[in-house]
């Protein structure tokens, strides 16, 4: 081994990875980049439009839309190996029923209008009926619409618009960070930009 025995200094810039600078993206902007993404625009305006992480969304089952409320129920996560756990990011393991989001009434339409596969109790599955891994669904979806679209999105940045557009439409902040899953202060420090 070649690097055996080398130290590396803790301050040394070379081994920290420059933050990225944190963007708003449109509703419209956000829109046409699901449009890009062919079969898979119900899901990428599930991200843009009620403001889950992926891997809460590639783990939505059917029955966690409500069509009667237009609400959404965000209550599972999915791991890299494609394990769908209980809880989202900060609740793995927790017996906790979730979170409660509303769904535009034009998305719920769509979502309404995707074929329902009864092999599967996935809202969004993959070819095999299982979960879409993380990494496949970057392959085959995000990166294909990056290309389409000539838009740069990064699926986190959609939940960074929804949080921001939504404070800016004078949102409540707490009911906003329920929705998100994150306590006011987080919401407001690290979620929330001036558009």
């Amino acid at each position: 081994n070649p690097w055996r025995g080398v130290t590396v200094r803790g301050n040394d810039p070379r081994i920290r990875k420059a933050r990225r600078p944190k963007r708003v993206w449109s509703w419209a902007d956000m829109r046409a980049f699901a449009a890009a993404c062919g079969d898979w625009q119900p899901a990428v305006r599930v991200l843009s439009d009620c403001g889950p992480r992926v891997s809460e969304m590639l783990a939505l089952f059917q029955e966690d839309v409500d069509y009667d409320a237009g609400m959404l129920r965000i209550r599972r996560s999915l791991d890299l190996d494609g394990t769908i756990l209980q809880g989202t990011k900060t609740t793995h393991g927790t017996d906790d029923e979730g979170r409660l989001v509303p769904v535009p009434e034009d998305l719920l339409e769509m979502l309404w209008a995707m074929p329902k596969r009864p092999d599967t109790p996935l809202l969004f599955p993959g070819e095999s009926g299982r979960p879409k891994l993380l990494r496949n669904f970057y392959r085959d979806v995000w990166r294909p619409a990056q290309r389409r679209s000539g838009l740069d999105i990064r699926p986190h940045e959609m939940r960074h618009s929804w949080v921001t557009h939504l404070a800016a439409g004078g949102v409540d902040m707490a009911d906003l960070a329920a929705m998100a899953g994150h306590t006011v202060e987080t919401a407001n420090g690290w979620y929330r930009h001036a558009k």
